[in-house]
């Protein structure tokens, strides 16, 4: 798509991807209004290890492109902080026990855990941590801030932070009428991606 926005000079708008490496293309032609992943990592990386003073962080990440560039930048941020996480452990898209992974960052002791990861496997990962008795805090990306954690993980999700693009409780009149409007036409809750779309 970038490509063809370069050849055509059309512009493109992007309101969906963290990728931070979309907008180092500098195409001209490419707007981008969404919280990439360094921002999304700083805001993680400030709450954990500035506010919480947590100091032997893991992190479980996906082994594709979203969970390979969107940890790194949390890694980095972390690192600027003065603060280097502990593990970071892999798991594969198509991946439902995590037993594996888990034990290891039980094995390391640590007192945190980063998930840069997709809602399903986010909640699966949470009830077997929690199954196994690992009491940690868990905190993750975007793509977790999702009912299907719950859905998927139920009391195991208790206490889960993740980092959002957009706060839904917002009381200012211009999101509950959007919000609305979003509601009669889709007959669903608008998320981040409609948010930022919406002109």
């Amino acid at each position: 798509a970038l490509r063809a926005a370069l050849k055509l000079e059309l512009p493109m708008i992007d309101t969906g991807t963290t990728d931070p490496t979309v907008t180092e293309t500098r195409i001209q032609w490419l707007l981008h209004n969404f919280p990439d992943d360094r921002q999304q990592g700083y805001a993680l990386a400030d709450y954990i290890f500035n506010q919480l003073k947590l100091k032997h962080v893991g992190i479980l990440r996906e082994n594709a492109r979203y969970g390979r560039k969107g940890f790194q930048e949390f890694f980095d941020m972390a690192r600027r902080m003065g603060q280097q996480p502990a593990v970071v452990v892999k798991y594969g898209l198509s991946e439902r026990s995590f037993s594996e992974q888990l034990h290891t960052l039980n094995r390391i002791g640590i007192d945190g855990l980063v998930i840069w990861g997709n809602a399903y496997q986010t909640g699966l990962i949470l009830k077997q941590m929690r199954a196994m008795g690992m009491k940690q805090p868990v905190f993750g990306s975007s793509r977790v801030a999702y009912p299907e954690v719950v859905k998927v993980a139920g009391a195991a999700a208790e206490g889960l932070v993740a980092v959002c693009a957009m706060d839904p409780a917002r009381q200012d009149p211009e999101w509950l009428a959007f919000r609305k409007r979003f509601q009669k036409r889709f007959n669903a809750e608008p998320g981040p991606y409609a948010s930022y779309a919406y002109d």
